[in-house]
């Protein structure tokens, strides 16, 4: 993550720490594990409690996966360039859904048909019931403001020019290659 400084980084990470912590002190009142988003609803978790609990959840899996998003070289993914005519056209359609968004996390979907959808907000947890992204990208001024300050237009560009495309390929071919789509 060349696009943030390692400070800003760790930083980032300690806040994921300490959600995985609050995470733990759940597992240990119910004495369960939560291992996905799901398990809220599918645990015998008061109502009460729920809904903390699932967002708790979400912000965990996006953490993680926004840490799993970014590689120093990206491959070539002809899924995108099929769908969008290049990696660019893409990657500027990423960038204009992030600098619409008012904070959340862009977040980057494909289906079991081999079909790449994203979206940016905080409005993702229907969304996260039924799939989970493959890429996602923290828009909220904690992940930005120490290394952008106000310039947060600059982080985007800066992190998708990083984003590891060739993870959708190579998650829509285990897709196919496990049978999942036609």
């Amino acid at each position: 993550m060349k696009f943030i400084s390692d400070r800003n980084r760790d930083i980032h990470k300690g806040e994921l720490m300490k959600m995985k912590h609050k995470r733990s002190i759940f597992e240990k009142s119910y004495h369960t594990t939560f291992n996905n988003v799901n398990d809220a609803f599918q645990k015998a978790v008061p109502q009460r409690e729920r809904e903390e609990l699932y967002g708790l959840l979400c912000d965990i899996a996006l953490h993680e996966i926004y840490f799993s998003s970014f590689l120093p070289h990206r491959g070539v993914s002809e899924l995108i360039k099929k769908r969008y005519g290049s990696e660019a056209a893409f990657v500027y359609s990423l960038y204009e859904c992030a600098r619409e968004a008012d904070g959340g996390f862009l977040l980057v979907f494909s289906d079991e048909r081999g079909r790449v959808e994203f979206c940016a907000g905080r409005d993702y947890g229907a969304l996260l019931r039924k799939r989970m992204p493959i890429l996602a990208l923290d828009l909220e001024e904690h992940a930005y403001f120490l290394d952008y300050q106000f310039e947060r237009e600059s982080y985007i560009r800066a992190a998708l020019s990083e984003f590891n495309i060739s993870k959708i390929q190579n998650t829509v071919e285990k897709i196919k290659n496990n049978g999942i789509m036609d």
